[in-house]
């Protein structure tokens, strides 16, 4: 699988020439300014810059000259060896990969893109090479512009698109970040980007006075501050808008909107629809344009030939119904009402793929809902109890230790849930000083601070929930003591809506993954405001997430017990292929476990520190805040007053099962935590309502 090197912001950021300063991989030293201007001004072409395509509309941003940079790049990198031999016969390729692919092995890269072991030199030599060929491109594009736009680059303000960027004056943060040794360097690579920002706002004029041609009366009529206001104006201030797209004036504005609104109402090629007029198959993710279809009170249909090509079936007359078709082939159909699409998605494929990517994790959970899951119709009463030791560390006083005890009573039958907690917690009310405690008394109208305890050592709140119609109940008579409005009998009313039943979470025990990624896509598919396309891209992204966690390398089968696990190591790979490898090591202690045997016995251990002094270096780091030493040392030690440790483990059966756990925050205090649970079989029945003469206060 190929995976990205850089994060997305990064790309966007860093279009052209991320290092001048190319790492000294070579026994020979990097070239000098004299050696790359030299170079440049070999390679400058003498006729001007070519014009560029147009615009993608309303996005002014950096948009390259392909054929001209390739050409230069292909040029610099074959003189540039012929220059050096030396330099070419010491480069160590290996040094180079293993800095810039570090995450990768050698054959992973040389299969993904295709390089043969002899090409590997040379592939690796034409990346190190570029880093110096990108700063002489970019010093050409800004020469060039200057001829042609005389003091438009001197009036430039440079430092204010590297605010926009986030960076602070001075410049060294921005300069360290982009590799780059003087302030010069700095300015010609902001420059450059500006004349890519500006070629591509002069293809987006051309645009926009092609559409205002088409109709000059809608051109003259737009306002742009509104739709700005309306599209952008929540998140994306104008200010920045403007020198992020490199827009000078009101009129370049009003065209940019212009254009990026036609984009919207779909009247250029190549955007989305927030709703076309037509309506559009959409198959498996993709857009089938070349599709027509055609509606007639209330249903779609397309042509025979077209819909027995896409369900792979011999489909005879003129034309057919695609819901009640594809149905029929055990197909999923679902209608996108807001982007006016017709769904179909291939149900047996794509669910027969996900039972293969994600077998284990189906195998596992499995085995825990079908162990878990109760019988229709039958009662089962499930007792739990924690054991709560709370540690506040003092090192002036002495630490002073508190225990709470919390009971849980729960009544199951089908989808009718009654929950008791009671909750024995006075001792904690000890970690609190007298003035507090006076101040607490004083906001209880109707009870003391001895009432608190009182009520704290007896704690009761229920809640009665019915899973299937989402209507919840709750009452907590301790809230009496700080509202008047409140008394012991008065229940709150929720409703959550329906469909939150065991069978929405458990259709399938067999197949857990695939129901959670298929329903998800199903769901979105349906009412997704970016259409059905963009759905089918978060179910693929969802499936590759969810194979870097669950593939078969993160489980072991030993004996009839099955082993997912997740260690330190693993995770940041993990994170390192899901960032590209920007992001480093941020902990200390991780590891997690389930283990679920065949006749479903469980284990579970989980254990996590972060590492405070990375984090802080992270959040310190000069290319954001430019902060000093100082600063930098600030953020450590407040990084480490939050420095904590959590570990846990249980282990039993749905019937019986025992917990412990332990969250220790540094140099404050230390919580454990043990408990039991146990459940069995009744005849008792839930109560679905709060008792007769209840106060009931809907929310």
């Amino acid at each position: 699988m190929k995976r990205n090197r850089w994060l997305p912001a990064s790309l966007a950021a860093l279009a052209l020439g991320c290092s001048l300063a190319a790492p000294a991989f070579a026994a020979e030293a990097s070239p000098t300014p004299e050696e790359i201007r030299t170079l440049n001004e070999k390679y400058a072409l003498a006729e001007e810059t070519p014009p560029l395509p147009p615009a993608d509309a309303g996005w002014g941003v950096s948009v390259e000259e392909e054929d001209d940079y390739t050409a230069f790049l292909r040029q610099f990198t074959a003189d540039y060896r012929s220059a050096h031999p030396e330099e070419y016969a010491a480069f160590d390729p290996d040094a180079w990969f293993s800095q810039e692919w570090g995450w990768w092995t050698r054959e992973e890269y040389m299969e993904n893109f295709g390089v043969t072991e002899e090409g590997f030199r040379d592939a690796m030599w034409e990346e190190y090479v570029r880093s110096l060929a990108d700063p002489a491109y970019d010093a050409k594009l800004v020469a060039d512009y200057r001829s042609a736009h005389p003091g438009e680059l001197e009036r430039y303000d440079v430092k204010a698109w590297l605010s926009s960027q986030g960076y602070r004056d001075p410049m060294e943060a921005a300069m360290e970040d982009y590799g780059l040794a003087t302030v010069q360097e700095m300015t010609t690579y902001v420059q450059a980007r500006y004349v890519q920002g500006r070629e591509s706002v002069s293809g987006l004029i051309a645009q926009a006075k092609s559409l205002a041609a088409a109709d000059p009366a809608g051109y003259a009529a737009f306002d742009a501050d509104a739709y700005y206001a309306d599209v952008y104006g929540e998140w994306y201030p104008k200010e920045e808008y403007l020198i992020d797209n490199f827009l000078l004036s009101q009129e370049e504005f009003v065209d940019a909107m212009y254009v990026d609104s036609a984009g919207w109402q779909n009247e250029e090629p190549g955007y989305p629809s927030r709703r076309p007029d037509q309506p559009v198959l959409v198959v498996n993710g993709q857009a089938r344009e070349d599709v027509a279809l055609t509606a007639e009170n209330g249903v779609t249909y397309a042509s025979a030939d077209a819909l027995g090509a896409i369900l792979g079936t011999a489909e005879t007359g003129d034309r057919l119904p695609v819901r009640s078709t594809a149905a029929a082939q055990g197909w999923d159909v679902v209608w996108n009402a807001g982007s006016n699409q017709v769904v179909l998605l291939d149900r047996t494929a794509l669910r027969t793929q996900l039972d293969g990517e994600l077998a284990d994790l189906n195998t596992l959970m499995g085995r825990l809902f079908t162990a878990a899951m109760p019988q229709d119709g039958q009662s089962y009463r499930t007792t739990e109890t924690c054991e709560l030791a709370l540690t506040a560390f003092n090192s002036l006083d002495g630490n002073k230790t508190c225990t709470a005890t919390l009971r849980a009573d729960t009544l199951l039958r089908d989808n009718q849930l009654d929950l008791t907690l009671s909750i024995s917690a006075a001792d904690l009310l000890n970690l609190l000083s007298r003035q507090t405690m006076d101040q607490l008394a004083s906001e209880m109208p109707k009870f003391t601070a001895q009432n608190l305890k009182t009520l704290l050592t007896g704690c009761k709140v229920q809640v009665l929930f019915d899973l299937e119609s989402g209507k919840l109940y709750a009452n907590a008579p301790i809230l009496a003591a700080f509202d008047e409005t409140v008394s012991e009998n008065t229940w709150f009313a929720w409703d959550l809506g329906g469909g939150t039943g065991l069978s929405a979470l458990t259709v399938n025990t067999e197949s857990w993954g695939t129901e959670l990624l298929y329903n998800a896509l199903l769901s979105e598919s349906e009412s997704g405001c970016l259409g059905a396309e963009y759905a089918y891209q978060n179910f693929d992204e969802g499936r590759a997430a969810m194979a870097l966690l669950f593939g078969p390398e993160r489980f072991t089968d030993r004996n009839g017990t099955l082993t997912w696990s997740l260690d330190a190591k693993a995770l940041d790979s993990l994170i390192g292929e899901m960032t590209g490898g920007s992001f480093g090591a941020p902990f200390k202690e991780f590891g997690l476990s389930v283990s679920v045997s065949e006749t479903g016995r469980f284990s579970t251990q989980a254990v996590f520190r972060p590492d405070m002094d990375a984090i802080a270096a992270g959040l310190s780091d000069d290319s954001w805040s430019g902060g000093s030493a100082a600063e930098t040392a600030a953020m450590t030690w407040l990084m480490n007053l939050l420095d904590f440790r959590m570990a846990a483990q249980a282990s039993g059966t749905a019937d019986h099962a025992t917990e412990t756990a332990e969250l220790h925050w540094k140099n404050q205090f230390q919580l454990t935590v043990s408990g039991t649970a146990a459940r069995k079989a009744t005849t008792d029945l839930p109560r679905s309502a709060p008792p007769a003469g209840a106060e009931i206060v809907e929310l």
